[in-house]
């Protein structure tokens, strides 16, 4: 979901060329709104398919059939979460012997329980402090018997934190795109050698990611490899991503609207989806619809 500024600077950049392209947006008005950091606080704004005057401007074709889910039980569940929040009930019926934690917020030796038990899944959290505690959990309790290399600084606000044979990452940035190398790929480090992270991807290729360095607008010099762990990942980071597993903490009570349809909405069956800990009605607001 592209956020207005964010398309006003397109729509510049196109409105200067000779011979105008046709601007094809694909996208889905239910799932969580862009995210903007103002000041330093970040806020949710909404994006450019709710600008009623552009939206006018549109030829609009409405997508009605989804392919992702294959669960009919639980396409029902999704297409009430889309617009409505959940009664009681309802919340009940979906986390029935689903729920891993019995206590909020859950304690390391928890997290490690649930990060073992289902190691093919991915924790989806609403914050990032949630997803880096999932991950350091990760990076401290899953790899003891693994060969461990020298720390690195992942692509995060953290310190340089532990690197180890067979951990799973995902790659942050567009480096090598022929060759699999773009942002949201997820990849197992096989290697480190001259400071060189080594990764196999999915379809078996092996690539090597480099250090990099960028330098921010308050002219602050950063220096990182462009991985991260991924035992967890915000919710706002895998929108439009299909995912085998995934154990949902909604790590707090103000969640944005439409994050926790985007969380569920990511797997295909009901049987993929389990919750961190117990989830109450308040925290699945829909994204409210344009007022006509």
């Amino acid at each position: 979901m592209v956020p207005k500024k964010i398309f006003s600077h397109l729509a510049n950049t196109l409105n200067q060329l000779h011979v105008r392209p046709v601007a094809l947006l694909c996208g889905d008005q239910q799932q969580q709104q862009p995210i903007e950091t103002v000041e330093g606080r970040t806020t949710q704004t909404k994006g450019i398919l709710y600008d009623k005057e552009f939206y006018k401007s549109c030829i609009v074709f409405n997508f009605l059939e989804q392919h992702r889910c294959s669960d009919p039980l639980y396409q029902e569940y999704l297409n009430t979460l889309r617009y409505f929040k959940p009664s009681a009930m309802l919340l009940r019926e979906l986390q029935a012997n689903r729920v891993l934690c019995n206590t909020d917020p859950p304690t390391d030796a928890h997290i490690s329980d649930v990060l073992k038990s289902h190691s093919d899944a991915v924790v989806l959290t609403v914050s990032r402090s949630a997803t880096h505690a999932v991950n350091r959990v990760a990076i401290e309790r899953l790899f003891r018997d693994q060969v461990r290399y020298p720390d690195i600084q992942y692509d995060n606000d953290l310190p340089p934190s532990a690197l180890y044979k067979t951990m799973r990452v995902m790659i942050t940035q567009n480096r090598d795109k022929k060759h699999g190398v773009i942002n949201g790929q997820g990849a197992e480090v096989i290697n480190f050698q001259n400071k060189t992270v080594f990764l196999r991807l999915p379809n078996q290729r092996v690539v090597g990611i480099h250090l990099v360095s960028e330098v921010s607008e308050d002219n602050v010099k950063r220096t990182f490899y462009p991985i991260v762990p991924a035992y967890a990942s915000t919710i706002c980071k895998v929108q439009g991503q299909t995912l085998k597993k995934i154990v949902l903490w909604l790590d707090c009570l103000r969640v944005p609207e439409g994050a926790a349809y985007v969380a569920l909405s990511r797997t295909r069956k009901l049987d993929d989806l389990f919750f961190m800990v117990q989830a109450v009605p308040q925290q699945f607001t829909p994204v409210r619809m344009l007022a006509e």
